[in-house]
């Protein structure tokens, strides 16, 4: 899977962010699934799955070890 041209390929231990610069968590486990990638996310809630698609990752900076994604609201409440 691709967003704008990046592959979600290591990535785990990257910090996951939303566009603002609010920290979500870390990135434990990739997992594929059936029509996308998922990451598991420690985050201070306990461990979370995130999507990782067009739709929601906004940016991976693998310099900064940084994913920022654009979540819908209440995704993270699941």
């Amino acid at each position: 899977l691709k967003v704008k041209g990046e592959e979600y390929f290591d990535i785990e231990g990257f910090l996951v962010a939303n566009p603002d610069g609010t920290q979500i968590g870390e990135i434990t486990e990739l997992m594929q699934m059936p029509g996308q990638m998922m990451a598991t996310v420690k985050t201070l809630n306990g461990e979370k799955f995130i999507p990782l698609n067009e739709h929601f990752v906004v940016l991976i900076d693998r310099q900064k070890k940084l994913v920022v994604v654009d979540l819908p609201e209440g995704l993270l409440d699941l």
